[in-house]
């Protein structure tokens, strides 16, 4: 059961950073941390905001604490993917997407997210995998991906944060 100045002041992160005043939701969900230190979606809330505030190495160890508490934390994974990502380490970029597709196969943003990383390894044949899932889902989607592939240039898609169902992500 939580207690009631962790939930309390989680709620009141979760409402400023739905409203996009950062530095308050930041505050907030420290101190929610404070009261609750195992409660996963504090963690997740906090990687989020030092994502906006560009401290990746504060948001790639808020997500696996995140993990710590809540194994299949789809977003969290798929998060510690775009991390990963933004910051060149396309190997651990690729784990984590893969670690996001076992908990949810049919969830087509993860497979772009992943046949993103794997046209930027330039390994073109396990690209093309999640081209061929990704067309069977969206074919337009798929044909951007085919493109991406072939002219090597991932500008074409774009890695995704997926949706959080509890908090929207940046």
């Amino acid at each position: 059961m939580l207690s009631k100045k962790g939930l309390q002041a989680f709620e009141k992160a979760t409402k400023y950073f739905k409203q996009g005043l950062a530095n308050k939701a930041l505050v907030n969900t420290k101190k929610a941390i404070y009261y609750e230190p195992k409660l996963a979606e504090a963690h997740f809330l906090l990687a989020d905001l030092s994502n906006i505030f560009g401290d990746y190495s504060q948001a790639i160890l808020e997500y696996n604490i995140t993990l710590k508490y809540k194994p299949t934390f789809l977003e969290a994974y798929n998060n510690l993917g775009v991390i990963y990502e933004k910051i060149n380490n396309l190997n651990l970029a690729e784990q984590a997407f893969k670690k996001a597709i076992q908990i949810n196969y049919r969830l087509i943003e993860l497979h772009i997210n992943l046949g993103i990383i794997l046209i930027k390894q330039e390994n073109y044949t396990a690209a093309l995998r999640q081209g061929m899932f990704i067309s069977n889902y969206d074919y337009a989607m798929g044909e951007a991906f085919y493109d991406a592939i072939i002219n090597n240039d991932t500008k074409l898609v774009t890695i995704e944060i997926v949706p959080d169902l509890l908090l929207p992500l940046s």
